[in-house]
């Protein structure tokens, strides 16, 4: 079972959603209002991925740098791609069939 994201990797996944995916860099504020937490949560949450090096934090505004891209991208394009449920898998795959039978 894939692990949930933690709060650095989905504040880093909400800035390159609300950049577009671009290397630019938007005010704290407006991701605290965006993301709907408080000023020092997504202070807090910044000064964390600025730590493991995923972004640049300065002045209250924050870019993505790097590594926090690519977790970002990564984790963007997961979450976009459509996902089959296995109900919906088994009933593609049709009957059990015993090995050596054609379809």
């Amino acid at each position: 079972m894939p692990k949930a994201p933690s709060p650095p990797d989905l504040f880093c996944t909400a800035l390159y959603t609300l950049t577009g995916g671009k290397l630019k860099g938007l005010m704290v504020a407006t991701m605290a209002d965006r993301l709907g937490i408080t000023f020092e949560t997504a202070e807090a949450l910044a000064a964390e991925c600025a730590g493991r090096g995923w972004l640049a934090h300065e002045v209250h505004t924050v870019a993505l740098r790097g590594e926090g891209f690519d977790v970002a991208r990564r984790a963007f394009e997961a979450a976009s791609k459509p996902r089959a449920s296995a109900l919906t898998i088994a009933y593609l795959a049709g009957p059990a069939r015993p090995a050596g039978e054609g379809p």
